[in-house]
């Protein structure tokens, strides 16, 4: 194998010139000006040192520095640390402590030029969107860039830190953070929970301006015990409203002052008792009748559908409303789940075409969101065949081959494409209601749930079934059952006969 020397005869390399030398070169030359380097140090870093004391030793810097600045600068400055932990200059004539010092104030000096250079070049570089030019400013002496690249330098008891990162730029300014913070805090209620609670703050501006109550635009309006009772009776007496609204509007001054960082009279009933006590009374002096909601049972359910299969409104539409009518009951559905209101055509509750499962024996519906679900985890409902003529699974079976193909992501769809609407399949229950003979002013869409939930309770199924097939997370589903006199005449009856 052919030695160094001969490699180097043969590419004709000018060794006077220091741009063609090695590590073993730089070591010598800086070794006869009195300058032993560290073996951990590169051929790029040698290099540094060899330019910075060759163009010292031409200049002949007589420039004298005291000791204070000698131990200020060792005691700052990272190279000089390392290169008194790592290397040794021999002591050799008067000029020692003065090479030392040069060396180091020169090390430093072109560090900090090479270190401001690359933040330049990559501050151009971030601020030029989607550029990928690569290019480095030329330099005759190595930057701190090349030196790193190498490797880095040795130090004795040197600990490595990782540095904290920092934040993504699609938040890093204040207008995109505000904008998530605002996102954010429109998800902490429901859609249409925050919808009531922007009406009552405008009901309540609305009655501030009314009493001439002067305050800044920008920040909240003012609220006082006195205010409140007020517009309680204001909303009662002028605006015809009933307890259960009033009470929300509170509800939503409550929440945008907890939003604001606002104080607010609203924080309890313990510690606000004054106008909790004031609210009931709107309770006393309303109306107390209440609405008579009556239930579509299993009996009632049979005669809708088939009054439907006789014909009500056409092919198409009477299968709509028989599937509507059989998955309503037996999912013990809410109105809302799968129907859309007029003004927002298609909302993250209600049943789409891809939240269904259809198989041989029983569907499977996948609400993205319910009223017993308010965090969107989501549930799924196996209503399975019964094969009658209210089965649900035949029933939709049916309906899909009718369907066809619609711009509208909702599982239940008009005829020409649009959604069916609550308004549009309350309207057709109560024709259908009133061709049977019954009293429509009596039901409603909430009516199957009822239904269902009572249809159980006469067959005697167990509690804890109906809150599973109804989804309740309480006892409130009582409320819903429906019991017949008779039954009551029945159980009055079996008393009187006990003994």
């Amino acid at each position: 194998m052919a030695s160094r020397s001969s490699r180097s005869e043969r590419r004709n390399y000018d060794m006077t010139n220091p741009e063609n030398w090695g590590a073993k070169e730089y070591r010598e030359e800086l070794q006869k000006i009195g300058i032993k380097a560290p073996v951990s140090l590169t051929k790029a870093a040698l290099k540094a040192l060899y330019k910075e004391n060759s163009v010292r030793n031409s200049d002949n810097d007589n420039a004298q520095i005291n000791i204070r600045s000698e131990e200020r600068l060792r005691s700052r400055s990272p190279i000089m640390r390392q290169l008194n932990d790592t290397s040794t200059i021999s002591s050799q004539g008067a000029n020692n402590s003065q090479i030392d010092i040069g060396l180091c104030l020169s090390t430093l000096s072109n560090t900090m030029s090479a270190f401001t250079e690359t933040m330049k070049r990559l501050n151009e570089k971030g601020n030029s969107s989607g550029s990928t030019d690569t290019s480095t400013t030329s330099t005759d002496s190595p930057t701190l860039e090349d030196i790193y690249r190498d490797g880095p330098l040795s130090s004795r008891g040197a600990t490595s830190q990782t540095e904290p990162r920092g934040m993504p730029g699609n938040v890093a300014g204040d207008v995109g953070l505000k904008s998530l913070v605002e996102n954010m805090w429109e998800s902490s209620v429901s859609g249409n929970t925050l919808k009531v609670y922007s009406t009552g703050m405008d009901c309540y501006k609305q009655f501030l301006r009314s009493q001439a109550v002067v305050y800044v635009g920008g920040s909240p309006p003012p609220v006082t015990n006195d205010l409140l009772i007020n517009f309680i009776a204001y909303c009662y007496h002028f605006l015809k409203l009933k307890y259960q609204t009033i009470k929300l509007y509170l509800c939503g001054i409550r929440f945008f002052y907890i939003r604001h960082g606002k104080d607010s009279p609203l924080e309890s009933k313990l510690t606000n008792a004054k106008v909790y006590t004031f609210l009931n009374s709107v309770k006393r002096l309303q109306n107390k009748e209440k609405r008579e909601r009556l239930p579509i049972d299993i009996v009632l359910l049979k005669k809708i559908v088939q009054k439907l299969k006789e014909g009500c409104f056409g092919l198409y539409e009477d299968i709509l409303m028989s599937c509507c009518c059989s998955v309503a009951f037996f999912a013990f559905l809410r109105c809302g789940e799968f129907t859309v209101n007029e003004k927002a055509p298609i909302n993250y509750s209600t049943l789409r075409l891809e939240d269904i499962k259809v198989n041989e024996e029983f569907i499977i519906l996948h609400l993205n969101q319910s009223k017993s679900d308010p965090f969107r985890k989501g549930i799924e409902i196996f209503v399975y065949a019964t094969h009658n003529q209210v089965c649900p699974v035949a029933a939709l079976k049916k309906y899909l081959k009718y369907r066809g193909h619609s711009n509208s992501d909702a599982l239940f769809i008009m005829q020409n494409g649009s959604p069916l609407t609550r308004t549009k399949f309350i309207s057709n229950l109560k024709h259908v209601l009133r061709s049977i003979g019954m009293d429509d002013s009596k039901y409603n869409g909430h009516s199957f749930r009822i239904g269902a939930a009572t249809t159980c309770a006469k067959l005697r199924i167990e509690d804890h079934l109906i809150k599973t097939l109804g989804r309740w997370s309480s006892d409130c589903y009582t409320t819903y059952i429906h019991t017949d006199k008779t039954t009551i005449q029945h159980a009055q009856k079996a008393m009187s006969n006990l003994y």
